[in-house]
């Protein structure tokens, strides 16, 4: 069983992703994720004993407060001087073939926005799409790294100390994810955030095409907003 470990880097895209094999550490019959966690901990440390333990940033985390407070569920995310759950703002973001974006369900608790029948029989994703009185954001979904990192690493920089290095973390773990199904995680950019102060590129989150040309090779596959219908009546 492999599960992965994200760490600040030197060079974009600012994170480094270590895997561990836990299988042999991993005993079934302790059950539950924490053992799962724990395991991923000390397999991180026999390779790097020097280096502090890794900080689990989901709800099934021990380390608590810092990692609740950083897990996708309970982050807040400011739009438009109000205050949403981040993954729900996530999901209200979404643009698809029969409707969307549904700033509606920013106001949802996660576990309903992700079940919401518009997020769930509207046809394929097309789009990521974000937009408030200061920026607008347009996004393909096989992209959804890029915006999902940035969106993040605002919100994490909206709610909390500028530089989350201060609660002494460096490597970060999400246990829900799988490397081998990838997809968003908060440990990879958390470990994006650090690795971007660090190297004193904190300026580039003013804005998004800043984050990405900072963070990320090619953006040519960025869209002009003005071709896109940002908000729908649905």
């Amino acid at each position: 069983m492999k599960k992965a470990i994200f760490a600040p880097s030197a060079i974009r895209p600012y994170y480094t992703v270590i895997e561990v094999d836990i299988t042999s550490a991993f005993h079934p019959e302790y059950t539950g994720r924490r053992a799962e966690i724990n395991a991923v901990h000390k397999e991180f440390k026999k390779m790097y004993p020097d280096l502090p333990k890794p900080l689990e940033v989901s709800t099934a985390t021990y380390q608590k407060p810092q990692g609740l407070w950083l897990s996708a569920s309970h982050l807040k995310k400011n739009v438009d001087g109000k205050s949403y759950p981040f993954e729900s703002v996530i999901e209200g973001c979404k643009k698809f073939e029969h409707g969307g974006p549904y700033k509606q369900l920013y106001k949802l608790p996660p576990s309903k926005a992700k079940r919401d029948p518009r997020v769930k029989f509207r046809g394929m994703q097309l789009w990521y799409i974000f937009a408030t009185e200061h920026e607008e954001i347009v996004m393909l979904p096989e992209l959804s790294e890029i915006f999902y990192n940035y969106m993040y690493i605002k919100a994490i920089l909206e709610n909390g100390p500028s530089n989350i290095e201060a609660l002494g973390y460096e490597t970060f773990t999400d246990i829900f994810y799988d490397p081998e199904k990838g997809g968003d995680t908060p440990a990879r950019a958390a470990a994006q955030l650090i690795g971007l102060l660090r190297m004193h590129e904190q300026n580039c989150l003013v804005e998004f095409k800043s984050f990405v040309k900072t963070c990320y090779e090619s953006y040519e596959w960025f869209k002009d907003n003005d071709e896109t219908e940002v908000f729908s009546n649905d």
